[in-house]
């Protein structure tokens, strides 16, 4: 009976995401969804964590050209650098990945307020869904909302910015458990500054990501044993 109830939450917890991506796709809530290809609402059904949660859930800013053409999220040349750096960690399976925003501003553009606003209802819903043990915000946008949204009120204070919160990572109580709130730039900032000479950015992030892999591994989410050919 329990591994019973296991597979029902499995079941249940993939498919409260999949109710979530319909509604997105048929949003006309702002402009955005007029010009974009396709909506991009979040990780492929299939490539959902198979457990009772999403471990690690990664808020991006919003979707680019290739986002825009696929319909997933990060799957454009910044999106390739993410999913090589949590393979790396050993993160990947543990990971659901979405955008604040859902659908491609124009010209890759920031996302205006009413935007934001109109999507900001879908994210919440995903977390609650996902019942993230980690939120991993990439981008001063993502990052600013998640602060806004769970820790204004635990320090009191506005979002600091960016640069204030790159690479941090806090922990405080909802629904009844604790929950890591971690921020970083975004996948494309650190691209772009690599190809400027930067090259302590790559090394920061995948110590970062190491150290939520290792935030997992106490939780009960073992590491896997390499593969070596």
């Amino acid at each position: 009976m329990e591994a019973q109830n296991k597979q029902t939450k499995r079941v249940n917890v993939r498919e409260a995401l999949r109710r979530v991506h319909d509604e997105i796709v048929s949003c006309h809530a702002c402009n955005l969804r007029g010009g974009a290809r396709l909506p991009v609402p979040g990780s492929k059904i299939a490539e959902i964590p198979d457990l009772e949660r999403a471990p690690l859930l990664i808020v991006g800013e919003a979707p680019g050209r290739e986002e825009d053409l696929q319909g997933a999220p990060f799957v454009g040349w910044a999106g390739k650098f993410l999913r090589k750096m949590l393979q790396r960690a050993d993160l990947a399976h543990l990971t659901y990945i979405t955008n604040l925003v859902k659908c491609r501003p124009p010209q890759n553009r920031d996302p205006q307020p009413e935007e934001i606003v109109a999507c900001a209802p879908f994210l919440d819903r995903q977390i609650e869904a996902a019942r993230p043990h980690i939120i991993l915000a990439l981008g001063r946008f993502s990052a600013g909302y998640v602060w806004e949204k769970f820790l204004h009120e635990v320090f009191d204070k506005p979002f600091p910015g960016i640069t204030r919160v790159n690479g941090q990572a806090y922990t405080l109580e909802h629904n009844g458990e604790r929950l890591y709130i971690a921020f970083f730039v975004h996948p494309a900032y650190i691209l772009r500054r690599a190809r400027e000479g930067e090259t302590t950015l790559p090394k920061a992030f995948y110590a970062h990501l190491q150290g939520l892999r290792f935030v997992l591994e106490r939780l009960g989410y073992p590491r896997r044993k390499r593969r070596y050919r």
